[in-house]
């Protein structure tokens, strides 16, 4: 039963070795061959738009009309700086809608306010369903004739939009995060795709997200830009660099992309409305580019979604572990519940490079690595205790892996060194390069327990996004970080105490198990002799049992060694290996013929009981003996070791 056990769990190592491994490699190379495809892209997007004149677009009469729709939740710290900066845009026709999503602060009141707005008659048309309307308000002031805010009950993100989306009357929809601060240029880039193409009808661009963290901010702009003070949100910023020019530039050439960010999204209006608006699913934005995807192809229509590598959107990103493992719980539970409304189209080559890459890879690597990777750090754990792991390779792959994650954040820094060059401070790039040093050690493991949390969360029907709290641009940021939320910081400091104690725990466990399993391999190859003896002196015993004429046999074979030995003061052990019984005389010289092609000598000899043995060869050496019983082993039924 025991060697049942053992052999079962074998089994299971191989599998397990084997799927682990080829998941791993096929991760790495897909990461690296999405780098190459968007370092070629970036390359040929730069050389393109080198001598672009956007002025062109802003004067032109024939550019289509864009509503910039941006709910909003309490956010009275950033409501004011936000909206500035929307008004401030380049462009020639568009609005500004800002969605009062019923919050409980300040915010509608800082807006009429600072805006001078008033309440004004306007005819709804609920094209797509959303909470009750209770009010839109217009600014008194004509600088501020662009801004529309519209109060309405509470339903959500996904619900403001729409509501934003049955105010609007313009050509184009931009979807916003209130706490983003975009570029002046941003809607000319956006845009450009749509003016560009010809045969196809596009539906959707979004641009480069950055992290605003610590810049300087004047009038609603982002004056210089600064690496974060916040290692939390230095964290962020190589991660955005990595999944915006790294990822999302490559997955616009393949015709796979899935996502346009929810902070800076430009899409077709009639397209939007005709594929039902935002769905209640706290990963709106990229459900929303799947379902008009869906759309396009399901109605036969030819369509593009773009990407634009510009940085045209500035947003504030956490600064705690709390509102961050918040937001990573939730982009799990949006992409999950994403996944499963459009399980349809995985591998359906109806849908293309949507259905046959795109769907794929987020299912691959963006749900199911942190179920991976948990699943392997268990099986680890378990080798260990039973003492199957091997130190050397997994020291050898640990050290590989965090290089290959080094490397990659590495590249993404130079992709924006050689692209845009917004950090311009070499102390700036120094930080970037010790965080990325620090993030694979210290913030991926947190990060995985959130996924891992999210995949619970969703399979328990969570639904909330999760109180996202800002602490809002301007020159007093750092002494608000210093002075207010002390309990946040402190549940932060417990949390980020309980992650560095499980990790020396789990640290403490394995080098305990590595003392053990090493001191218990050290102890069995001190003992091997002895038990080798023992062993040998019962199969002796044994074999002496089992034929009478074995003292005759054993006496036989000692001549013959005595005869090739030439006269020596010192005997030799001799090794030999009988292989096998036989009860007919015609299969045992059958067997001694095969035998004799592998082996030193073979003789064959007669039992008490009429069985028939072969002697297998004579080794003075007792490794060489026993690789000889391994093989004979593999032929016959059984075989024994025994020693002169």
């Amino acid at each position: 039963m025991k060697e049942f056990i053992l052999e079962f769990f074998r089994i299971i190592q191989y599998l397990l070795n084997g799927l682990l491994a080829t998941y791993s490699v096929v991760v790495i190379s897909t990461y690296a061959l999405l780098a190459f495809i968007s370092f070629l892209a970036l390359r040929k997007y730069l050389k393109k738009n080198k001598y672009v004149d956007y002025n062109v677009i802003l004067s032109s009469p024939i550019v289509p009309s864009v509503s910039i729709i941006a709910p909003a939740y309490n956010e009275s710290r950033t409501i004011i700086e936000n909206i500035r900066a929307l008004l401030s845009i380049y462009y020639n026709q568009f609005e500004v809608i800002v969605v009062n999503d019923g919050s409980k602060d300040e915010t509608l009141g800082k807006l009429i306010d600072a805006y001078e707005l008033e309440k004004v008659n306007f005819a709804v048309d609920y094209k797509i369903p959303s909470q009750e309307i209770r009010g839109i308000y217009k600014s008194t002031n004509k600088s501020f004739e662009k801004l529309t805010v519209v109060d309405k009950v509470n339903g959500g993100k996904f619900d403001a939009l729409n509501a934003g989306i049955n105010i609007s009357r313009k050509d184009l929809i931009v979807a916003i995060d209130v706490d983003s601060i975009i570029e002046n240029d941003a809607l000319l880039k956006l845009v450009k795709p749509f003016l560009e193409e010809k045969d196809r009808k596009v539906i959707a661009t979004g641009g480069v997200i950055r992290i605003a963290n610590s810049c300087k901010i004047e009038g609603g702009q982002i004056v210089e830009v600064r690496v974060p003070t916040n290692f939390w949100a230095r964290i962020q910023v190589l991660e955005y660099t990595r999944a915006f020019l790294m990822g999302r530039m490559a997955w616009t050439k393949l015709d796979g992309l899935l996502l346009v960010s929810g902070a800076l999204g430009m899409f077709d209006r009639d397209v939007l409305v005709k594929s039902g608006g935002y769905a209640n699913t706290v990963g709106e934005d990229m459900e929303l580019v799947v379902r008009m995807r869906r759309y396009m192809v399901e109605n036969n229509m030819k369509y593009s979604v773009y990407y634009v590598p510009d940085p045209l959107c500035w947003t504030e990103a956490p600064s705690t572990l709390n509102v961050l493992g918040r937001q990573r719980n939730r982009w799990t539970r949006g992409n999950i519940d994403t996944l499963m409304i459009h399980k349809r189209i995985f591998f359906n080559p109806r849908y293309g490079a949507m259905g046959m890459l795109g769907y794929p890879y987020w299912f691959l690597f963006e749900w199911m690595a942190p179920v991976f990777e948990v699943i392997g750090i268990v099986y680890m754990i378990l080798l260990a205790l039973f003492g199957f792991i091997s130190w050397p390779f997994f020291i050898f792959m640990t050290l590989f892996i965090y290089t290959f994650a080094l490397a990659f954040s590495t590249f993404a820094l130079l992709f924006e060194e050689i692209s845009f060059h917004r950090y311009k401070k070499l102390s700036d790039i120094f930080k970037l390069m010790v965080t990325a040093y620090l993030e694979p050690i210290v913030f991926h493991p947190i990060n995985v327990f959130w996924s891992i949390r999210g995949n619970i969360d969703y399979y328990l029907g969570k639904k909330s996004w999760g109180r996202m709290d800002r602490v809002g641009f301007g020159v007093n940021q750092e002494i608000y970080v210093a002075h207010e939320e002390d309990k946040e910081e402190l549940k932060e400091r417990r949390a980020l105490g309980l992650v560095i104690a499980i990790a020396i725990g789990l640290g403490f466990v394995i080098s305990i198990l590595w003392f053990i399993s090493s001191n218990s391999a050290k102890k069995n190859v001190e003992n091997r002799p002895r038990q080798q003896k023992e062993v040998t002196a019962t199969q002796n015993k044994s074999a002496q049992e089992s034929t009478a004429s074995y003292a005759e046999e054993q006496k036989r074979v000692q001549n013959i060694e005595k005869q090739s030995v030439s006269n020596a003061a010192i005997a030799i052990r001799k090794y030999h290996v009988i292989v096998g019984c036989f009860i007919e005389r015609q299969k045992a010289e059958e067997s001694l013929t095969q035998t004799k092609i592998r082996a030193h000598g073979a003789y064959l000899f007669q039992g008490a009981d009429k069985r028939f043995y072969i002697s297998l060869g004579e080794y003075s050496d007792r490794n060489e003996a026993a690789v000889a019983t391994r093989s004979a082993r593999s032929e016959f039924k059984d075989a024994w070791l025994f020693r002169e």
